[in-house]
């Protein structure tokens, strides 16, 4: 049946169970989105340090953590789906080198309370990506 469940397995034997989120289906909204997460999150490399982003109403962040300044702005897809595109600028002591974007997607969970976020990204050289996962405070 489409739109509902999906079962993979490996040939190792690991397995993996997924239900259709209908939130998929909702347009990306901004003013859903805006907000301070409390995010965990890694790089192909590193684990990053637990912190909390905050999202502007026009879908931009700044954040400033241990030597790095990150930079950037999501916005909804022109697909009418609950799917934003991405962009972060790294300068500084980062996960990343200064000067490196990463761009991805993020979805919106807002059928989870408190909503939830999941990023994920590549740099240029698809080398390295990232991995977000916040909760909205």
């Amino acid at each position: 049946m489409q739109k509902s469940s999906i079962n993979a397995s490996t040939n190792t034997g690991s397995t993996v169970s997924l239900t259709y989120n209908t939130d998929y289906d909702t347009p990306a909204s901004l003013a859903k989105l805006a907000g301070s997460y409390s995010y965990t999150g890694r790089s192909g490399t590193y684990i990053l340090a637990n912190d909390t982003l905050v999202i502007s109403a026009t879908g931009s962040f700044t954040q400033s953590a241990l030597g790095c300044t990150t930079t950037g702005s999501l916005a909804p897809r022109a697909s009418g789906k609950n799917i934003f595109n991405f962009t972060a600028n790294f300068v500084g002591t980062c996960v990343f080198p200064t000067g490196t974007t990463v761009t991805g997607v993020a979805y919106l969970n807002t059928k989870s309370s408190p909503y939830t976020i999941l990023a994920l990204g590549l740099n240029a050289g698809k080398s390295d990506g990232l991995v977000l996962l916040g909760n909205k405070i």
